[in-house]
């Protein structure tokens, strides 16, 4: 859920999570009597914002994240600071995520905010290929399409200067607080015939799948190496692939071998092991040195394994002093950044080089203090997300391209 402070991200989860039945009479009570006792009519939005300096300040600091079905689709919904002091915590829902909401307010004053921009833009750049845009507070101005128009026409230009196809977003006119084209579409809005928002995310959830490629290759990235009856327990999680008793595998980086001779989950034996999994393989070959971080794989792995990476990095802090790159939170030691291009999201316009500035992104090269595997976010997210840290400050976050 992506969008400006104050244009209804929280207020439409709220009307989302009562139209699909999903709260008890009593929580809407609670939600009822904090909407009047802030001064209030009642807020959907408090359904969500539990804490009390968040009621009063009017503002969600954190990801939330809660589940809502409708008809044969459950969802998980995401929704993120829009405040741009809170962009890091945005960075972490936005990665996740399948289908973008954007949400935009049409009062005259409000409409699509440079903030709302760059939230598109980074979820975009983290694989999110489809979105809904859902025009709020058109009960402001009676559901008058004159209103409706420019912004949708507005909205349609930004999406495609972004590289988004017309198939790939809807933009739908709605009211959050008065119920309008939540559920099903509104028929007082005559001038409006398309979707209403569930029906709209109902179909797109089908049409969509995931739009990542699997990698082909098992891949298990390990966690830790422990001893085990005179053998070697190797415990990780499984992103990718099969694993089978008696597959011979190999570390990336480096090219120590090993042969699986036995999967456990729980401490019990299994036939397989799949994505998603965290298991321990026992093998009977040793290990020296720290190999946390590393990706056991295949011989014919089809990852990367090198000391330069390629990037699309989205940054908060400016580049300066000694920093770390984490994968599947690892640190490594960063020797060089070199910036090919930056763009700013919020307008898409491109430079050469030069100096990146907080709320941009850029197109870099890192250098590393080491090898390490990895690969394409577009084909694995696990081994394609990285974060830019400056003694473990966030100082930007992107994928590998």
């Amino acid at each position: 859920m992506l969008g400006h402070k104050d244009h209804g991200k929280s207020t439409l989860i709220g009307r989302m999570l009562i139209a699909s039945g999903k709260v008890t009479p009593d929580r809407i009570d609670e939600a009822k009597r904090a909407s009047s006792e802030a001064g209030v009519e009642f807020e959907p939005a408090f359904l969500l914002d539990t804490f009390s300096d968040e009621r009063e300040l009017g503002m969600t600091f954190d990801n939330t994240r809660v589940q809502i079905s409708h008809e044969d689709t459950l969802f998980e919904l995401i929704d993120v600071p829009g405040h741009e002091e809170l962009m890091k915590s945005m960075l972490s829902g936005s990665s996740s995520a399948d289908i973008g909401v954007v949400v935009v307010s049409a009062k005259s004053d409000e409409g699509i905010t440079d903030q709302t921009r760059r939230h598109v833009y980074v979820a975009k750049m983290f694989g999110v290929s489809r979105f809904v845009v859902a025009v709020n507070k058109m009960d402001l101005s009676g559901f008058n399409e004159e209103t409706f128009k420019p912004l949708k026409a507005e909205i349609g230009d930004f999406l495609g200067n972004i590289g988004l196809r017309k198939q790939d977003f809807e933009i739908i006119p709605i009211s959050a607080r008065g119920d309008v084209n939540i559920i099903r579409r509104d028929a007082s809005v005559k001038w409006y015939s398309g979707r209403s928002l569930f029906e709209s995310l109902v179909a797109l959830a089908h049409e969509s799948g995931n739009p990542h490629s699997l990698p082909p290759d098992p891949r298990l990235i390990i966690q830790s190496v422990i001893p085990r009856n005179g053998a070697t327990a190797i415990l990780g999680r499984v992103i990718g692939g099969e694993i089978k008793p008696g597959m011979k595998m190999t570390v990336f980086p480096g090219s120590q071998d090993i042969d699986v001779t036995e999967i456990l989950k729980g401490m019990k034996k299994a036939e397989s092991a799949h994505k998603g999994e965290s298991v321990a393989l026992v093998t009977a070959e040793s290990f020296g040195g720290d190999v946390r971080g590393s990706v056991l794989s295949v011989r014919s792995f089809t990852g990367k394994v090198s000391n330069s990476i390629r990037a699309h990095i989205f940054f908060v802090e400016p580049l300066h002093g000694e920093l770390s790159l984490l994968l599947m939170d690892v640190p490594v030691r960063v020797l060089k950044v070199t910036v090919d291009e930056v763009i700013d999201p919020s307008s898409g316009r491109r430079r050469k080089g030069g100096e990146v500035k907080p709320l941009e992104t850029a197109i870099v090269r890192i250098t590393l203090g080491k090898e390490i595997a990895f690969d394409t976010f577009a084909r694995c997210r696990e081994l394609g997300g990285i974060v830019l840290a400056h003694n473990s400050r966030l100082v930007g976050s992107g994928i590998v391209i």
